[in-house]
């Protein structure tokens, strides 16, 4: 399906070249591997109509997955700038920006992320994980414990819960 739909986007571009065809063009190429391509798709696109939160959204994974993280960051703050409740966008640059160890600015785009999709656990593991290592050890209790509502079965938030319960337990 992917190999059709860059086939015919393709033919699109070639008659008239349109943002949401190269847009539609990164996509399915990003979905097939091809990074380098992709990336360019979504520039194009965005030469053409330069407010596309999507593009840069896209081109922010893509910088991320090639591990360049400061070209990453700026597609991130462009789509935040653009589409500021795009709740995966926050998410994904808080992960970033945890990564960069700048937990700070991590807890609140993972903050922002809950705020517009409160369901999602991943978000809500992920700021456990930012406050665990923060010390901030009755807080990450708080998320794990969310993140078990909505999944029950996690492994990885059931021992992590149990970190933090042990650690705050050790503090006393």
């Amino acid at each position: 399906h992917l190999a059709q739909a860059i086939d015919g986007d393709q033919a699109a571009l070639a008659v008239k070249p349109a943002a949401d065809a190269y847009y539609d063009l990164g996509f399915a190429l990003a979905g097939t591997g091809q990074a380098d391509e992709a990336a360019k798709s979504f520039l194009a696109a965005l030469q053409l109509q330069s407010d596309l939160p999507e593009a840069h959204y896209q081109l922010a994974r893509l910088a991320e997955q090639a591990n360049d993280l400061s070209e990453a960051e700026r597609h991130y703050a462009a789509t935040l700038r653009l589409a500021p409740n795009h709740a995966a966008a926050h998410a994904h640059f808080g992960l970033l920006l945890a990564r960069s160890g700048r937990l700070d600015a991590a807890a609140a785009q993972l903050q922002a992320a809950i705020g517009l999709k409160p369901d999602d656990a991943n978000a809500h593991a992920n700021l456990g994980n930012v406050w665990l290592l923060q010390g901030r050890m009755r807080d990450a209790i708080g998320q794990y414990e969310e993140v078990l509502r909505l999944r029950p079965n996690d492994a990885a938030a059931l021992e992590n819960l149990q970190l933090a319960r042990d650690a705050l337990k050790n503090r006393r």
